[in-house]
């Protein structure tokens, strides 16, 4: 009788075990599946990192022709003043600055 409950208690605790295997089991596959939220959620934010950098330098490619252009329209005016003023030389002046002489 004393076996048969030893044998029912070791049958019990293999079972307790399996149990707690399943369970750990569980718990590691709800962990293996945060950590893919994570990694997930790592990658999108490497990802909006990367578009950010390409939008800065097309925003300083932009300004860069933007201010070309700038500098080409205030030669344009330059050479259109000359045009009109013909008989009045253009000569830079004390700081650099084209005046009307």
């Amino acid at each position: 009788m004393e076996a048969r409950i030893k044998a029912f208690n070791l049958k019990e605790e293999k079972m307790m075990s399996k149990v707690n295997l399943a369970s750990l089991r569980e718990q590691k596959l709800y962990l293996d599946m945060e950590a893919c939220k994570l990694k997930e959620k790592k990658m999108q934010a490497k990802i909006r990192g990367l578009k950010m950098k390409e939008e800065i330098r097309s925003l300083k490619k932009q300004q860069q022709k933007s201010r070309i252009v700038s500098i080409l329209i205030f030669l344009l005016v330059v050479v259109l003043i000359g045009l009109v003023t013909k008989d009045m030389p253009i000569v830079l002046g004390k700081k650099g600055i084209l005046q009307l002489v």
